[in-house]
């Protein structure tokens, strides 16, 4: 099966990353932003996606989105997530 995979920075037990890996055909199919975030959180569970020494993604863990141009930041919230992403112009 073809993947996309992103990174996850998670804080517990300890400061890491975590991969997920989102099937191809699923996230051809998220329409937005919100929606692949949303992919990346369900496939970041371990009854999906068992990573061993690891959490399930989870509240206050980072995702990382990049496609080449734009990378983004996004903190899983108690309800959706936040844009993290540092400001590199300095502004």
């Amino acid at each position: 099966m073809d993947t996309v995979t992103y990174r996850v920075i998670q804080r517990h037990p300890h400061l890491c990353f975590r991969n997920v890996n989102v099937p191809l055909s699923a996230f051809e199919k998220a329409s937005d932003v919100h929606a692949l975030l949303e992919l990346i959180f369900e496939c970041g569970q371990n009854d999906f996606q068992p990573v061993p020494d690891r959490c399930s993604v989870s509240t206050g863990d980072v995702v990382v989105l990049h496609d080449g141009i734009n990378n983004s930041m996004w903190k899983v919230e108690d309800f959706g997530f936040s844009d993290v992403t540092p400001n590199m112009k300095g502004e």
